[in-house]
């Protein structure tokens, strides 16, 4: 046999396999789309046919949050935004600050409780924003504070939070200790190095006026008040939020001057008009509120916060 002849099946010779014939199916037209993916390819359409006036709307938002923006600086309620630091830049300093919250008994209202929250994120958040750090820490941290900031500052963890008071926490410190409150006539001049500045936690519209004098001078600790008067007029007895007596320290440690310091944080409308009759206003450090500042600029605080943690999370 040839080995071109064809293999006979009773020679045990195994045949070639057959190829598949085509099947119908296999030359069907391609199926039908679903509803839900009709549904996709319009949103894309659409999506892709809008670009250009989406873009258009962004850039009108931009502008109209410049003007917000350039309005709010002008009216003195946000600061002017800070460049972008590098670690090599930030110096940190051995001056501590306390925030003493040993006052829940005497805050009975919840929105109390909310404000003191956003007062001291708002420390934290100026603490680093500037290229000058301060050790801050909270002191005397209760129940209701708790269950406050882990519902509207949930990121407090990250933060010193101590549940001692501030005297028992640095007692061995005792005389480095200076509580600020303005019913003393005793000014500070500078802030020392390894100090600790205490500044009253407490939300009471002036209903415990003197309390955090008292205190301080039944456990023997130094007060004194931020110099406010030998610099600017008030337009009356104004108290100063917790957040603001923070940044007034911190501004005085980038720029050793006091004026300085309370003219780019103290909002304007605080002051009065160099008006040689008017009379010294003292500034109260105790941290109590100022309630209506506190909503008014709450919005613009939460938007400033969540672009620098979302500039951060770029990093």
């Amino acid at each position: 046999m040839s080995s071109s002849a064809v293999p006979n099946p009773d020679d045990g010779a195994v045949p070639p396999p057959s190829l598949p014939s085509a099947s119908p199916v296999d030359s069907a037209e391609p199926a039908v789309l679903s509803k839900n993916a009709k549904k996709r390819l319009l949103r894309e359409e659409r999506w892709s046919s809008n670009a250009s006036e989406r873009r258009e709307k962004r850039k009108q938002k931009k502008a109209e949050q410049k003007v917000r923006r350039r309005a709010l600086l002008e009216q003195g309620l946000i600061q002017p935004q800070r460049k972008k630091m590098r670690k090599s830049d930030i110096v940190n300093h051995n001056i501590t600050v306390v925030i003493d919250c040993d006052f829940e008994d005497l805050m009975p209202l919840n929105k109390d409780f909310k404000s003191l929250a956003r007062q001291i994120e708002r420390c934290y958040s100026a603490n680093r924003r500037s290229e000058h750090h301060l050790k801050l820490v909270v002191t005397s941290l209760g129940d209701r504070l708790t269950r406050t900031l882990e519902q509207k500052v949930p990121r407090y963890k990250q933060w010193d939070f101590q549940s001692t008071d501030y005297f028992s926490h640095y007692s061995a410190q005792k005389e480095k200790l200076v509580y600020l409150t303005a019913d003393t006539p005793d000014e500070i001049q500078t802030l020392e190095d390894d100090h600790i500045y205490v500044i009253g936690g407490i939300v009471d519209k002036n209903r415990y006026k003197g309390l955090t004098y008292r205190r301080a001078l039944e456990k023997g600790v130094k007060v004194a008040q931020l110099p406010i008067g030998q610099h600017m007029k008030l337009t009356q007895r104004k108290v100063l939020t917790v957040n603001h007596v923070f940044e007034i320290l911190s501004r005085f440690i980038e720029t050793n001057d006091w004026k300085t310091a309370f003219t780019d944080v103290i909002p304007k409308r605080k002051l009065k008009s160099n008006d040689s009759s008017a009379q010294s206003g003292d500034g109260d450090e105790d941290g109590e509120e100022d309630e209506d500042e506190d909503e008014e600029s709450d919005e613009h605080h939460d938007s400033e916060v969540e672009a620098h943690e979302e500039e951060n999370t770029k990093r």
